[in-house]
């Protein structure tokens, strides 16, 4: 048998996928009329915390602040699949783009990225 692919990891790994997060969650923010904004430097913080609804429910702790986690982290996660799906989100050096024509464009990094992998859900 022949290996076509070995997978590890999707977020970070096959593309710098973090940094998008960051800026859904800042989208998310924006849009549930929040003026929080997270700079690189406390998001690479937070990024101690797994899982961005556990993010937000810790800065919100911090803060002394109270809102929907589920609601808000739902919706930075459609801003994050949105962002992904456009492919707007570059592939690392050296990682191979398939053929458009055979994967749909940059639909099959959603797809991978979204698969369950060890767990329920890879949300982050």
């Amino acid at each position: 048998m022949t290996l076509r692919a070995v997978v590890f990891d999707v977020d970070g790994t096959l593309a710098e996928t973090e940094e998008t997060h960051r800026q859904a969650f800042n989208q998310a923010f924006k849009e549930h009329g929040l003026g929080w904004v997270w700079d690189r430097a406390l998001y690479r913080a937070l990024l101690n915390l797994t899982g961005g609804a556990e993010r937000i429910a810790a800065f919100c702790a911090f803060a002394g602040l109270e809102v929907d986690t589920a609601t808000l982290h739902a919706h930075k996660n459609d801003i994050y699949d949105n962002k992904i799906r456009s492919g707007s989100v570059e592939l690392r050096a050296g990682v191979a783009d398939p053929d458009p024509a055979l994967s749909g464009g940059r639909g099959w990094l959603w797809r991978l990225a979204r698969r369950p992998v060890g767990r329920t859900c890879m949300r982050c």
